[in-house]
């Protein structure tokens, strides 16, 4: 928490001290914090979607291993063919739930990325908006 508070403020002093250097960069900063606005709303609604639906796939694998668990010595004497096609079971139950699983993480991952690349060209923005100007911070008028 304190990381994200801290991040916070930094960012928020970063964004100051641009708006004081050069005024034209508010247009750009509203522009991000709109964008940012859109984009956190987004990712957090796709990231509650996919962990429900994560919930939802790993029920049937706590089912099942109950189940399993009380029925194993019927399904010990019933043979090995049984045993394997219960396996089987379980593992394509397991396979659903580590996609959704792995989903949920690539998503999050996803959305560091796209707000890194925005952050980026937010930065490239900035850089070049200082290449024209003089040491007073007025623009060069060719």
């Amino acid at each position: 928490m304190l990381e994200a508070i801290q991040g916070f403020c930094v960012v928020c002093g970063i964004m100051i001290m641009e708006a004081i250097i050069n005024q034209w960069m508010l247009i750009l900063i509203a522009v991000l914090v709109v964008l940012f606005f859109f984009a956190t709303k987004s990712d957090m609604k796709i990231g509650q979607d996919l962990k429900r639906l994560e919930g939802v796939m790993k029920s049937p694998i706590f089912l099942y291993v109950n189940a399993t668990l009380n029925g194993l010595p019927t399904i010990r004497s019933s043979g090995i063919e049984i045993e394997k096609l219960m396996r089987k079971q379980f593992d394509e139950l397991q396979d659903r739930h580590s996609g959704t699983w792995y989903l949920f993480l690539t998503c999050a991952v996803a959305f560091a990325v796209v707000a890194g690349l925005i952050m980026c060209l937010f930065l490239a923005c900035i850089c070049f908006s200082l290449i024209p100007m003089n040491e007073t911070g007025k623009l060069y008028y060719i």
